[in-house]
């Protein structure tokens, strides 16, 4: 294998061609770092792209409800003033929570009715949370409107546009966030792996087994996407080390007894 190798020889290289993924780190950890960065914005960006498609259906469907005349509120200076309260319609995975007696720094007293849900939109009595996925943010209606006045009518008329920002920053939050979130997963592992190099007698600079563990995530990274895109809600970053950790061992040990076998050859001559 050769340092001119594009990503995609690499990807299925490094799923099942060991030979081929021991001579990847040699060529440097920022080359390693750059493939993962492809590989998420490629993966991550598909399950950013299917958990924004799920938020504009659900949420597009939960708007259609919010605008019957029950649901009725209006923010004036600042403030949420609702007929009445609280108000919540859920959806498959998503929910909608009107409340103007709660604030957002009590929004960890609504967990309760969070927790299970993918999406959570709560217009609380000074500021909206919005959670999609991954994505979390909170803001005070004076920072988003100042002293302006919002009803239904107002929000829901520019509700497809706020949609698509929404859908737009979850994608690149995701890709964002796979991207940092394996790197650091893949310090984890070769910190663990350091302890196999003691007991194999291995020597191997830091930056190698990093490398190396970043190109050998690649599998455990495809399960993990694939099982995070059903389950949004569990968290698999122990599985994501537990695996690369194993399959690192396990190339450590190829690289051992490759050592060995040229010393072997080296005496018979």
């Amino acid at each position: 294998m050769n340092k001119t190798d594009n990503f995609f020889k690499k990807f299925i290289n490094c799923i099942y061609n060991l030979k081929a993924l021991i001579t990847y780190p040699k060529y440097g950890v920022w080359k390693a770092i750059l493939y993962v960065l492809l590989m998420s914005t490629i993966l991550g960006g598909i399950r950013g792209i299917t958990i924004g498609y799920k938020i504009d259906r659900e949420l597009s469907n939960l708007s259609t409800i919010l605008q019957e005349d029950k649901y009725k509120f209006n923010i004036v200076d600042g403030v949420l003033h609702t007929e009445n309260s609280p108000l919540r319609i859920d959806g498959t995975s998503s929910l909608i929570y009107i409340d103007e007696n709660k604030s957002l720094n009590e929004i960890d007293d609504l967990r309760d009715i969070t927790v299970h849900n993918d999406n959570n939109i709560l217009f609380l009595k000074d500021g909206i949370s919005l959670e999609a996925g991954m994505y979390k943010q909170q803001a005070h209606y004076k920072e988003l409107i100042g002293d302006s006045k919002l009803d239904n009518g107002i929000l829901f008329g520019e509700l497809s546009y706020v949609l698509k920002i929404i859908v737009a920053i979850v994608i690149l939050y995701t890709i964002l966030f796979t991207f940092i979130n394996t790197l650091i997963n893949c310090l984890f592992v070769t910190a663990f792996a350091s302890f196999s190099l003691i007991i194999m007698k291995v020597f191997m600079k830091y930056s190698i087994l990093y490398s190396l563990s970043l190109y050998a995530c690649t599998l455990p990274f495809i399960f993990q996407i694939i099982l995070q895109t059903i389950f949004p809600n569990i968290n698999l970053d122990t599985m994501f080390i537990v695996g690369t950790l194993v399959y690192v061992i396990f190339i450590l040990k190829y690289i051992k007894d490759g050592m060995i076998k040229t010393k072997l050859n080296k005496d018979r001559m």
